[in-house]
């Protein structure tokens, strides 16, 4: 997937270009190596998680990779755009409080911002940060 493509260009549907909402809520979630290595390779396109924050479609999930036998995080991190949720479907094998959601890659490594407005000077609306911002001109110098 080429690092410059605009959003609206990554998700061409049946209809043709589809706009991207995004909310404003953007979730740092813990992902053990082996499940992020699959989606750092795009073999695996969703996450499987218990629904204890509300996710719902347009929130941005920044993925850490997580060594659970070290205890420690990793340096690797993507931020993913959810597409669709599916949620307390028993019927079909998934248990109540938990969610499936379909994820798109957004950006990797960085930090993430929880302000995805447009125009915000840290992360220009994506919500993903992928430098450091500039230090602040020193006064009275």
């Amino acid at each position: 997937m080429r690092k410059n493509m605009d959003l609206a260009e990554r998700r061409k549907g049946r209809g043709g270009m589809r706009q991207i909402k995004f909310t404003k809520t953007c979730h740092e979630l813990k992902t053990w190596h082996d499940y992020f290595e699959m989606m750092w390779r795009g073999d695996k396109t969703f996450e499987l998680r218990r629904n204890d924050r509300d996710y719902k479609v347009g929130d941005l999930l920044l993925l850490r990779e997580y060594d659970e036998k070290a205890g420690a995080y990793m340096p690797r991190s993507m931020l993913m755009h959810v597409t669709c949720v599916v949620k307390d479907v028993p019927a079909f094998g998934l248990q109540d409080g938990f969610c499936i959601m379909s994820v798109v890659e957004i950006s990797r490594d960085g930090g993430g911002c929880a302000n995805v407005t447009r125009g915000c000077p840290r992360c220009g609306g994506t919500g993903f940060i992928s430098k450091p911002l500039p230090a602040p001109p020193s006064e009275g110098v």
